[in-house]
């Protein structure tokens, strides 16, 4: 038959063929993926970075808070106080140095130191301050315990002579104990007084230069725990003032004292000036 003989044509199949994918396939896919890595990478080490932070601040105040006062004292803080005439003058409150036994105290400040009075002997029992206040003394108040042999007594000449540095040493008296002021030594602008007590320990120092301490500040218990001062500039019209007073006597004394080729001069005129004639 002639369907037979017929060869058949064989039908191709379309085959579809894609190019290989890449890894990536497009660049804001690429975008995409990158910014979502490193945005989960910075919200995992959040934590862990607030958390050194964290550690390293408290290794910070812990370090901060063991280093010696005499080096690195603590916080200052600035008063401002009115005088008589009106004006604001800035004072500093610096310290305390010592340890962290008994209760806070603070005397405050005046506009000056009279009389120190301090019982010692292994360390510094007690302390107590008459101040300046307004040309008045003021009796501080007793700080420390009721121990000690040794009585000693501070007096300045105030208002000529002010505090400018105070030193002194800290240690426990007892092992394991608390530290304490063992040690106390003060300068004046024309002397200076101590060491009073057992000079042992961890040494401190506050030297005050165009200053004056005018207060003082600590904390105290059985014993003086630590001490710390307020501090003022060294008004400049007592300088002046002893100037002046010099200069006037200066100018007296040589004017009382003429030479002797002047004397007849100078009686005349002041017989002519008992007269009551002036030329």
């Amino acid at each position: 038959m002639v369907s037979d003989a017929i060869p058949k044509k064989k039908t191709k199949k379309n085959v579809v063929t894609h190019p290989p994918l890449p890894l990536y396939p497009s660049l804001y896919q690429f975008i995409f993926r990158f910014c979502s890595i490193f945005c989960s990478i910075s919200i995992l080490s959040q934590p862990i970075f607030i958390g050194l932070l964290y550690s390293s601040g408290t290794q910070d105040r812990s370090l901060a808070s063991s280093i010696n006062p005499s080096h690195f004292p603590g916080s200052t803080n600035m008063e401002g106080e009115s005088n008589q005439s009106g004006e604001k003058k800035k004072r500093i409150a610096v310290g305390p140095w010592g340890g962290n036994g008994g209760s806070a105290w603070d005397d405050g400040s005046y506009n000056g130191v009279r009389e120190i009075t301090l019982v010692h002997a292994r360390c510094i029992d007690s302390m107590r301050v008459v101040y300046d206040k307004n040309g008045k003394p003021f009796v501080g108040e007793k700080h420390g315990g009721v121990g000690g042999s040794k009585t000693s007594e501070i007096k300045l000449q105030f208002p000529d002579e002010f505090l400018t540095s105070v030193s002194g040493f800290v240690a426990p008296v007892v092992h394991g104990g608390s530290p304490v002021i063992r040690a106390l030594t003060f300068k004046s602008n024309k002397r200076t007084f101590g060491p009073y007590g057992v000079e042992e320990g961890a040494p401190f120092s506050l030297p005050i230069e165009g200053g004056q301490i005018v207060g003082f500040k600590g904390r105290s218990g059985w014993y003086l725990d630590s001490l710390g001062c307020h501090l003022s500039r060294v008004q400049t019209t007592r300088v002046l003032q002893k100037v002046q007073q010099r200069l006037k006597r200066l100018t007296s004394s040589v004017s009382l004292a003429p030479k002797e080729s002047e004397d007849a001069g100078f009686k005349a005129t002041k017989a002519t000036a008992q007269g009551g004639s002036y030329y």
